[in-house]
């Protein structure tokens, strides 16, 4: 297990005990609104900040301004924090992926929920690292279908916060006054943060990774650090609810890295005036969506001895591209494998890994749903 803080629960934005007349809110949407009509809307600046574009929310997901109010939020108990002793590292890192998300305007993606199920039902190869991900944004919002975020981890959140975080200096526009987060040489590291909703609460989780490591450590390979003095029951299901949100964010990264068609990009409507006033309405744009319109492939068979309705797992392999014939032509099945069996490139020459691309390409096999009906 790696000795370094990179994954792990961060904080409840919460810090000063809870005046008794403070509302109690049912769900974290709720408390999100409360936070962005308090906070955020009545501010120019903020609103230009925090939600650089006003999206049209697709119907059965949570509102767009759930999206700039745990923005807001987070940076706000980051203040606090410096102000009040020294910030915890997740809080540290949870800013930076929030400056990140900033920098690139708030890109949100929603992801179809056929598309989800898909991603969730595919194994994560082996032989990637963080850093052979292509993102389509360096810093985006992912917003998962909020049924099926509760069948997947048990627990009710709004989205994903993902950043790309190469060593370098970070601070957007529009925030002068704070902090600048340095990301030194050698720790350039990928994550995400995200609110989930526990006793009636919001608690926000800190994930991050080194780009140098392979995706089969990212799960397994860190460290997972309690910051909240939990019980150990809770601590253990909330170290669960981390594994599980990561392996689908890599998931769904792994699959847009060879599919980047899946991605549809929102239009803008033009701006429209009042109803019986001088003021223009803000331009709305229709949502950015991943996988809109997918359908899981279904293998069926007779009534005879039908089998139980179950998917048969997707994963990622090599697909020849180039005649076999070739000179120049590697067989996967001659490269040395290490113990997981899956090639290892540590052994491969340079020249012969060369070789290998050249003809081959990487290829997602979709998950296949067996025994459904039509």
């Amino acid at each position: 297990m790696k000795t370094a803080i990179l994954n792990e629960v961060a904080f409840r934005p919460e810090r000063e005990p809870r005046p008794q007349s403070q509302t109690i809110f049912p769900t974290l949407p709720r408390f999100f609104a409360k936070v962005y009509d308090d906070h955020v809307a009545p501010h120019e600046a903020k609103r230009a900040l925090f939600e650089p574009r006003r999206v049209a929310t697709p119907d059965g997901y949570h509102s767009t301004r759930c999206v700039a109010a745990g923005l807001f939020a987070l940076l706000t108990q980051a203040r606090l924090a410096a102000e009040d002793s020294e910030p915890l590292p997740t809080e540290v890192t949870g800013s930076t992926f929030c400056y990140r998300v900033l920098e690139h305007q708030v890109p949100v993606y929603f992801v179809d929920e056929e598309f989800a199920r898909a991603v969730a039902a595919t194994q994560l190869p082996d032989d990637f690292t963080f850093g052979d991900l292509n993102w389509p944004q360096l810093g985006m919002v992912i917003g998962w279908p909020p049924r099926f975020l509760r069948e997947y981890v048990g627990r009710d959140f709004c989205c994903v916060y993902a950043a790309n975080c190469p060593a370098g200096r970070y601070l957007p526009k529009g925030l002068e006054r704070s902090p600048v987060i340095e990301v030194p040489e050698g720790r350039s590291k990928i994550g995400w943060f995200y609110y989930a909703w526990a006793n009636g609460r919001p608690e926000c989780f800190v994930s991050a990774y080194l780009t140098k490591d392979k995706l089969a450590e990212g799960i397994s390979g860190y460290t997972y650090t309690d910051f909240m003095g939990e019980e150990a029951a809770k601590v253990q299901a909330d170290k669960e609810l981390t594994e599980r949100v990561s392996a689908l964010m890599l998931k769904l990264l792994v699959i847009l890295n060879m599919r980047p068609s899946f991605i549809t990009h929102g239009t803008q409507q033009p701006p429209r005036r009042v109803k019986r006033a001088r003021e223009w309405k803000r331009e709305l744009w229709s949502a950015n969506f991943i996988g809109r319109g997918y359908r899981l492939a279904r293998e069926r068979h007779g009534a005879h001895a039908s089998p139980r309705i179950h998917i048969r797992r997707g994963h990622v392999t090599w697909q020849v591209t180039g005649p076999r014939t070739s000179e120049a032509f590697v067989s996967a099945s001659v490269l040395p494998r290490n113990d997981q069996g899956v090639i290892g490139w540590e052994q491969v020459a340079p020249e012969t890994r060369e070789k290998f691309l050249r003809c081959h390409k990487r290829l997602w096999l979709e998950p296949v749903l067996i025994g459904g009906k039509e």
